[in-house]
């Protein structure tokens, strides 16, 4: 009886610890199984997270492309050029570029056009011309500016030559209409002694630019929509002549001038450097009392003698 017993006790025992072998193994699989599941979550997670960062930059690089697009100015002291570019899909371009220029030996203007397509690859565009086969080039961008090069020089004729930098358009943001630093006048951020492609860097393209019709300069830009223009000798700025608010311009004095201040008898003021010559001059005696025409250029002999003789008087330092 004994004997029976304990080997009722044994048997009973063997099935309760291979039940609670069981559920321990259960267990375990439940736990290895959400360890596995866990793992390929972050997995998953991790892959499709570097999906996404590997996509950034193809998206970063599209919205660069993207910035190929528009009107580019031509910088060239002689020529008024212009590039046009629209990008279509799959980094493809096209483009017309055309550009003018008037003879100052016969003041007779020529012109040249180019039309066609590239494909954007980095930072550069190989193009290829509809126009002439043989007229393909490069187009080199580096932030707002692109260096176009023809590779045969035969495309560009005598009068007028495309090759060169242009800056986009709506990049340009103009300087303040009046300032004077280092002694030296600047008006929209053109100077005395700056190149023809300086004015258009700072305020795009002149409605004319050429000889001056009337014979009084030798050159000159004229920006009517801005009521702005610019005389050159030698290629080199002159004279600057433009118009502005009385008292806005009075403000723009007052805060940056500190050079000699003349006066004349009707009214005109004068603003003299002795340093380097520089003079302003405007006249608030005006038929518009609120608007005043006024221009940058050197002091001439005409200055000097009238100072000279009493008819231009020296007021000072500032103007009242």
């Amino acid at each position: 009886m004994h004997k029976f017993m304990t080997s009722i006790i044994t048997i009973t025992s063997i099935f309760m610890i291979a039940g609670c072998s069981s559920q321990v193994v259960s267990k375990e699989k439940e736990v290895n199984h959400e360890q596995a599941s866990e793992k390929v979550n972050e997995q998953t997670s991790g892959q499709a997270n570097e999906k996404k960062t590997a996509l950034k930059p193809v998206d970063a690089q599209k919205n660069e492309d993207r910035s190929w697009d528009g009107q580019w100015i031509f910088l060239s002291d002689d020529h008024l050029g212009q590039l046009q570019i629209e990008q279509g899909e799959e980094n493809q371009i096209t483009y017309t570029l055309g550009g003018t220029r008037v003879n100052p030996n016969n003041n007779n203007s020529y012109a040249n056009s180019f039309e066609g397509t590239g494909i954007i690859k980095g930072d550069k565009v190989e193009f290829t011309s509809s126009l002439l086969e043989e007229c393909g080039g490069m187009m080199e961008k580096r932030g707002s500016t692109i260096t176009v090069t023809f590779e045969n020089e035969s495309c560009h004729t005598p009068q007028v030559y495309l090759n060169g930098e242009y800056k986009k358009l709506d990049s340009i943001t103009t300087p303040p209409f009046l300032a004077f630093n280092n002694g030296e006048f600047s008006m929209y951020g053109i100077s005395l002694g700056d190149a023809p492609s300086k004015a258009k860097r700072m305020v795009g393209n002149p409605d004319y630019e050429g000889p001056d019709e009337e014979g009084f300069y030798e050159w000159i830009q004229d920006y009517r929509s801005k009521n702005l223009l610019i005389s050159y000798a030698g290629n080199k700025v002159e004279s600057i002549h433009t118009e502005a608010n009385v008292d806005e311009l009075k403000a723009a004095i007052a805060e940056d001038f500190d050079g000699e201040y003349y006066m004349d008898d009707e009214g005109s003021n004068y603003l003299y450097n002795p340093d380097n010559q520089q003079l302003l001059i405007f006249n608030e005696n005006e038929q518009n009392s609120h608007t005043s025409r006024f221009f940058v250029t050197y002091a001439d002999e005409n200055f000097h003698h009238s100072v000279q003789n009493g008819w231009i008087k020296r007021k000072g330092n500032n103007v009242q």
